[in-house]
C-alpha cells in the first residue's frame, strides 16, 4: 500500500493507495505531502499528534508513534518528521526533528547524521540501501563520508506548487526492491540522463506515474 499526496488523487488510479490528511494550511501546500506528515524508520512510523488518529486506521498502533511536535506551516514546525532513513542511518537536522524520533534512534542504536537542511527527506531520493540522489552539497558530502554512493545534481528543474522549484526526494520513491516510481518524467530534469543512468546502474526500473515535468508532491511512503 502506498501513501500519496491527496492533491494527485484525481490524477492517478492506484487501487491500493491511500492519501494524506487534508490540512487547513492553504498557504502551505507541502503540508499535505507524505514526507511532511509521516516519517518511516524501518518498520516504525512517526506522525504528529493531529494526524495520529487518521494514520492509526492504516498502521497498527504497535508500529505507529504519536510524536510530540505538531505540524505548522512555518519552519521549523514544518519539518519535524522530514527525516530520511537509509542504510540503517537517519539523516536529519537533529535540532528540528521530533523528539520521539531522536529518542527512538538513540534507544535502538541508529546512527544520526546531522545536516543543516531541515527538509532532509525532501532533499534525498534513496536508490536502494546504499545510494541516493541529492542537490544538497552538505548532504552529499556527509553521505559519501558515511559510505553511500551519492549522485549530486543541480538544484531546480522540479515543479512545486507555490514555490520556485521543488526537491528530488519529493518527486519519487521506491515501491519495491526493483522499482522507483516518479511523479513526472525524470528526463525533464537538467541532469535527467545522469539520474536515469544512476538509478539503472543500481538495478532499479523507472516507472513514471504521469507524463510531463518532474513534480515534487512529497514522495511516497510504502506500508
Amino acid at each position: 500500500m502506498l501513501l500519496l499526496n491527496r492533491c494527485i488523487k484525481d490524477k492517478v488510479n492506484i487501487a491500493d493507495a491511500i492519501y494524506t490528511v487534508k490540512t487547513p494550511f492553504k498557504e502551505y501546500p507541502p503540508s499535505e505531502h507524505p514526507d511532511i506528515q509521516l516519517c518511516k524508520i524501518g518498520e516504525m512510523y512517526f506522525t504528529a499528534p493531529s494526524y495520529y488518529e487518521y494514520y492509526s486506521r492504516y498502521i497498527c498502533k504497535e508500529k505507529l508513534v504519536c510524536g510530540k511536535s505538531d505540524i505548522a506551516p512555518k519552519y521549523p514546525e514544518s519539518v519535524s518528521y522530514n527525516c530520511a532513513y537509509i542504510g540503517g542511518k537517519l539523516f536529519c537536522n537533529t535540532k528540528t526533528a521530533d523528539e520521539s524520533i531522536i529518542d527512538f534512534c538513540n534507544e535502538k542504536g541508529i546512527e544520526l547524521i546531522h545536516v543543516n537542511q531541515g527538509y532532509t527527506k525532501c532533499s534525498m531520493l534513496a536508490v536502494g540501501e546504499n545510494a541516493f540522489i541529492t542537490a544538497d552539497d552538505v548532504i552529499a558530502e556527509k553521505g559519501r563520508k558515511a559510505g553511500f554512493d551519492v549522485l549530486k545534481i543541480r538544484s531546480g528543474h522540479i515543479l512545486l506548487d507555490g514555490y520556485d522549484y521543488g526537491f528530488i526526494g519529493g518527486t519519487a520513491g521506491m515501491i519495491d526492491e526493483k522499482s522507483i516510481l516518479f511523479f513526472g518524467d525524470p528526463k525533464t530534469h537538467a541532469d535527467g540522463k545522469e539520474i536515469t543512468r544512476f538509478i539503472i546502474s543500481k538495478g532499479f526500473n523507472i516507472i513514471t506515474l504521469f507524463d510531463g515535468t518532474l513534480t515534487d508532491v512529497g514522495g511516497l511512503v510504502l506500508f
